[in-house]
């Protein structure tokens, strides 16, 4: 075989990958979207409209899991009549998880992590004792973390990676 075919069978194969990991995602948002509308049943229109909002490729490296948990934030945004644009706790985490690998977290993001991070169900973490042994993180002072979260969203907004800026989006009228 030669080197371009080997090159264009390396290329297929990167292609299948990403492919499966778009139907997986899709698999997901529809899992999600069913199991909202069985749950939320008055609201179907909105949740079925939402979808657009579900798509975030940035997310997509993460676990499925991660992927649903953030799904379901913004369905419950849509629900509560709340902006689904705003960053998710989720996308929060992989924001400052991809700065420590930069950079050592200060106090102040390394709580606002550790507060994120225990509200993720348990089943999702894996271990109740690992969650436990968060507790080191404090904050600098009382309202850090909120000020911490103030500065990603800020950042978020403008953030290249963030689609669902473009969607458009308008409080229902109750």
């Amino acid at each position: 075989m030669s080197t371009q075919q080997d090159d264009m069978l390396a290329s297929m194969g990167d292609l299948g990958k990403r492919l499966g990991l778009i139907f997986r995602d899709i698999g997901i948002v529809e899992k999600i979207i069913d199991e909202m509308k069985e749950k939320h049943p008055m609201f179907t229109d909105v949740i079925d409209a939402s979808f657009p909002f579900l798509q975030q490729a940035h997310l997509r490296h993460l676990s499925p899991m991660v992927y649903e948990h953030h799904c379901r934030e913004i369905l419950q945004r849509v629900i509560d009549n709340e902006d689904p644009r705003e960053m998710t706790k989720a996308e929060c985490m992989v924001i400052i998880m991809e700065g420590s690998l930069l950079a050592p977290l200060s106090q102040d993001y390394g709580y606002l992590y550790t507060l994120l991070f225990k509200e993720l169900p348990i089943d999702l973490v894996g271990d109740e004792d690992f969650v436990k042994s968060l507790e080191w993180a404090r904050p600098s002072h009382p309202k850090a973390h909120e000020e911490v979260w103030g500065v990603l969203s800020r950042k978020f907004k403008k953030h290249p990676l963030n689609i669902r800026q473009d969607v458009p989006w308008k409080k229902r009228k109750i």
